[in-house]
């Protein structure tokens, strides 16, 4: 597919997410929701989405409990 090509192009995964628009608004919704969330438990949610992207082209909703429980991949 041509946007892969083009992801892959100019972004690695380490700088970059990639995930579905409804996992995304549901993080947005998680992180709102939860007015005791850090700075610091944000910057793990995206620590861990990020290796999950480097294991998975696109995240989804699949993914979603693993990022909250803070849960890598194997």
């Amino acid at each position: 597919m041509m946007y892969k090509k083009v992801i892959k192009e100019y972004y690695t995964p380490s700088n970059a997410l990639v995930m579905h628009s409804t996992l995304l608004v549901r993080l947005l919704e998680y992180i709102k929701e939860t007015p005791s969330i850090t700075d610091v438990e944000i910057h793990r949610l995206v620590e861990v989405a990020s290796a999950w992207n480097e294991k998975y082209d696109i995240l989804n909703m699949d993914c979603y409990q693993s990022l909250i429980s803070g849960t890598k991949p194997s």
